[in-house]
């Protein structure tokens, strides 16, 4: 069997797949949710306002999802995104802004998540003017990363030719053209977590309506504690995210408390992606991991399949079947078919014996005769068992004067 589990037995690995050909999906917020939950505990993560003219670092693809009363024309759409932006941060009271964006190239890795997301459609609308009209499926137009690279250039050509009539520095990025962030992914905190050190007092702003929040980074890490913020980028990455499968069936809050309950798995996941090539020692630690994460002892994946295909189960004898002589039976009931004084409940025909004989059934029972039997100068019992029913009115009163409760009336 242990050889046989070092295949995969299909054509693509089960517990990293949903059977369709693509990635095991998991609940990437799920982690952060873990998180502040544990940070919780320690002390309050979380901010009502950040101080005075901290810079501010706005997800530019974020915003552009959550953009609602779209113009009709794309001239008025830049300005529009510098609104907000602006009025971020000034609400904010921040004298610095940055607006990143991400990149997508063609091939990447992210390329198979970006193809399910656009898979109720989606179609190339190339940018040629400023007349040109706004796509009416801006969902849809967004799902495709050629269309979010011509989106996201379109506002940098026309942003440089506005002035800003605020004391705003606003700073944009995208690709290789060169602190509060506001984001709601999950990856951008887990990222913010992990470099903390090298980029102290963040603030961290998340959540929609009632749930929006600031999370202050380094209250965050200093109740985390700073060896586990360097391994949950590790951790995330291996647990599922955009660009690699999740196990199946395990989220990211089993996935953490299996790290937190060693700190060799919480130093492997802290060095895991330092190097392209993970050493033979991250692997062995990662498969140890993976054993773990299905509840099992072993530290090889092989090893850990093919204990899980085997059952240590008991004899089937006394749990629904019996075994006698090699032979397997049903055991259908444990208990009589009825009580037995349903079971008793016979009744008999007796004409000439008068039930003194044993051809009477109730004797042969070892019962007496009751009025369910037919027989005719009953010797066993049934007359000597008549009782007969008073039809006095009176004496029913009598007995009605003895009750605690009142009589039923019909």
């Amino acid at each position: 069997m242990r050889e046989v589990m070092t295949y995969c037995l299909g054509d693509i690995p089960f517990p990293l797949s949903n059977g369709l050909d693509s990635l095991v999906k998991t609940n990437k917020s799920a982690l952060l949710n873990v998180l502040e939950c544990e940070a919780k505990t320690v002390q309050n993560h979380c901010v009502q306002a950040v101080p005075v003219d901290s810079p501010l670092v706005i997800d530019g693809m974020a915003l552009l999802q959550t953009l609602k009363n779209l113009p009709a024309t794309l001239e008025q759409l830049p300005k529009k995104i510098l609104n907000q932006v602006i009025s971020s941060a000034l609400s904010h009271k921040s004298t610095r802004v940055d607006f990143v964006t991400d990149t997508y190239p063609t091939i990447s890795i992210k390329g198979i998540e970006r193809t399910r997301r656009a898979g109720k459609g989606s179609e190339v609308i190339k940018i040629y003017g400023k007349t040109q009209k706004t796509p009416s499926q801006f969902k849809k137009f967004l799902a495709h990363g050629s269309n979010k690279e011509h989106l996201v250039e379109f506002p940098f050509k026309t942003w440089q030719d506005l002035y800003l009539r605020t004391n705003i520095k606003l700073i944009i990025s995208h690709g290789i053209h060169c602190h509060q962030l506001t984001s709601p992914d999950t990856d951008v905190a887990i990222i913010c977590l992990r470099f903390s050190v090298a980029v102290p007092h963040l603030y961290f702003q998340t959540g929609k309506r009632n749930l929006q929040r600031i999370i202050s980074i380094d209250s965050m890490v200093q109740a985390l504690g700073t060896d586990v913020c360097r391994s949950l980028i590790g951790l995330h990455v291996y647990s599922g995210c955009d660009s690699t499968s999740a196990f199946y069936g395990k989220g990211k809050k089993k996935a953490y408390d299996v790290m937190k309950s060693d700190p060799k798995f919480i130093e492997c996941f802290a060095g895991l992606g330092e190097s392209f090539t993970a050493s033979p020692e991250l692997v062995e630690v990662l498969e140890e991991f993976t054993c773990k994460l299905y509840g099992d002892s072993s530290e090889e994946i092989d090893v850990c399949r093919a204990i899980q295909q085997t059952i240590d189960a008991p004899s089937p004898d006394g749990y629904g079947w019996s075994v006698k002589d090699g032979v397997i039976d049903v055991v259908w009931k444990t208990k009589p078919a009825a009580p037995e004084y349903l079971l008793k409940d016979v009744k008999c025909g007796c004409e000439t014996t008068k039930c003194i004989k044993g051809g009477c059934s109730c004797l042969t029972n070892k019962l007496l005769c009751t009025d369910m039997c037919r027989c005719k100068d009953c010797g066993n019992g049934k007359d000597d068992n008549e009782t007969e029913v008073p039809d006095d009115s009176s004496q029913i009163s009598a007995v009605e004067d003895d009750l605690d409760f009142p009589p039923f009336s019909i």
